[in-house]
């Protein structure tokens, strides 16, 4: 019989909701403050660190996603070994 702990399941959720929260609330902005300062910069450096800096961003907001979907994917686990283990006590 397998032992598992919704508990610690749950705190891993809620773990990777704070990190994506964390990566919304500090990461995008400081990658927004760097946008303003590249506002200073002119010519072909300039577009390649604004391309570069686009491409930050576009990751952070993925990265944000993933972590958004693995704590749903993890509450979803925990509520299915809950149901499972209830259905079982029941059968018993």
């Amino acid at each position: 019989m397998a032992v598992y702990d919704t508990k610690k399941i749950r705190n891993a959720a809620v773990l990777t909701r704070r990190l994506a929260n964390s990566m919304t609330a500090d990461v995008q902005p400081e990658l927004l403050n760097a946008g303003d300062e590249l506002e200073k910069f002119h010519g072909r450096t300039a577009e390649a660190m604004e391309d570069r800096l686009s491409q930050l961003e576009a990751e952070n907001r993925s990265i944000v996603g993933e972590l958004e979907m693995l704590t749903r994917q993890l509450n979803r686990y925990a509520n299915l070994l809950e149901a499972a283990d209830e259905q079982l006590a029941r059968m018993l």
